[in-house]
């Protein structure tokens, strides 16, 4: 098994996407007085891109950076009570 991830792509997923995901469970249990549910989820993403040049004159000096920083997160989650 290898510890690279292969094919990663970065997909959004729109609010039916999401209404899809963050969907309901019915259920009946014998003698249950009531029954609660709780869906949720959550996407962040961010990006932060730096980039640095510097150069100086006649064939002389120079300098250049790029520093590219990037946050992905999500989570899902769903909460049932049967009482």
């Amino acid at each position: 098994m290898s510890d690279s991830i292969k094919n990663i792509a970065v997909v959004e997923l729109n609010e039916q996407e999401l209404d899809n995901v963050n969907g309901g469970l019915s259920v009946a249990i014998g003698d249950a007085q009531g029954y609660a549910s709780k869906a949720g989820n959550d996407f962040f993403q961010k990006e932060l891109i730096v980039a640095q040049q510097t150069y100086a004159g006649p064939n002389g000096s120079g300098t250049a950076s790029i520093a590219s920083l990037k946050e992905i997160s999500s989570s899902a989650g769903l909460n049932i009570a049967i009482g």
